[in-house]
């Protein structure tokens, strides 16, 4: 949770900006991790991370186990380059942008993908902006997506009448990944944000759809966020087992999923009895 590790943040105007420049093309040379990057609600004209600065479409950048809040207009893109995503949380995006797109992925070339990620509370505050649960750039290579075992609660629009909320996508168009191998075993309170991408019908067996943050979360209260599960909701073991590449079994406070029967969906993997690593869990695989 937010305040319990290594915090960035900003106290000006202008946010901090992350422009992530591997060293090499050999995937994932680059790691962020263990990180909180608290936006600060202090700039709407850039995003916390961007991954455009790679000077290779072979590059790609591993973001994994961070939080990241407090955003006012985007917390990640990488449009032109890859940065692949998971086991991270993100909450509280968007402010007085037109248009809220917390993470704002390619995921066409190798490396870019998405896993066991959970998004809470997104909103616009105008009356003609729309919220994207997730915009993934117009796809070159869609055999290349995953986007697999992530979360979505709560997008606050205060006009519903005149805007708009999407769910997975790619490109202006909205076209639908219909391939459920590569797009699964995804969670949300609304419905469009599984149908858009699944066509409505096509594999919504492996998706969730109508969850309530009440039921899922330990507190949702604005400022003392705590996004970790709660026993018996409907998301507790209804993941997809992804193996231990790239540490993608590693939750957020450092558990190895595969030490339970079946995977959660979202960020944090629940265990009953408490946490059985303790205080400082984030480093036990170092």
């Amino acid at each position: 949770t937010a305040g319990t590790g290594v915090r960035i943040y900003t106290s000006t105007s202008t946010n901090f900006r992350f422009k992530v420049i591997p060293i090499n093309t050999d995937k994932y040379s680059l790691i962020i991790e263990w990180l909180e990057l608290d936006g600060s609600d202090a700039s709407t004209s850039t995003q916390l991370v961007t991954g455009n600065n790679q000077t290779s479409s072979d590059y790609a950048t591993l973001l994994r186990n961070c939080i990241i809040h407090n955003e006012r207009k985007r917390m990640v893109q990488s449009t032109t380059k890859e940065i692949r995503v998971q086991n991270s949380i993100f909450y509280k995006c968007g402010a007085s942008s037109t248009a809220t797109i917390p993470v704002y992925l390619r995921c066409g070339y190798a490396g870019g993908r998405f896993y066991n990620n959970t998004m809470h509370y997104l909103t616009s505050s105008t009356s003609n902006g729309y919220a994207y649960l997730r915009f993934f750039f117009a796809t070159q290579n869609t055999s290349e997506t995953r986007i697999i075992n992530n979360l979505a609660t709560k997008v606050f629009l205060p006009n519903s009448s005149s805007i708009k909320e999407y769910g997975f996508y790619a490109g202006a168009a909205k076209t639908p990944y219909s391939d459920t191998d590569r797009y699964k075993n995804n969670a949300s309170e609304d419905t469009s944000s599984i149908d858009i991408m699944l066509e409505g019908t096509v594999g919504s067996s492996a998706c969730i759809t109508g969850v309530s943050p009440d039921n899922l979360y330990v507190s949702t209260t604005v400022g003392s966020e705590d996004l970790r599960l709660k026993d018996n909701t409907e998301i507790l073991g209804a993941g997809n087992d992804e193996g231990n590449s790239n540490n993608v079994d590693i939750d957020i406070r450092g558990y190895d999923r595969d030490n339970a029967d079946h995977w959660d969906i979202g960020a944090y993997q629940y265990v009953r009895g408490g946490d059985p690593l303790g205080v400082g869990a984030s480093f036990v695989m170092f």
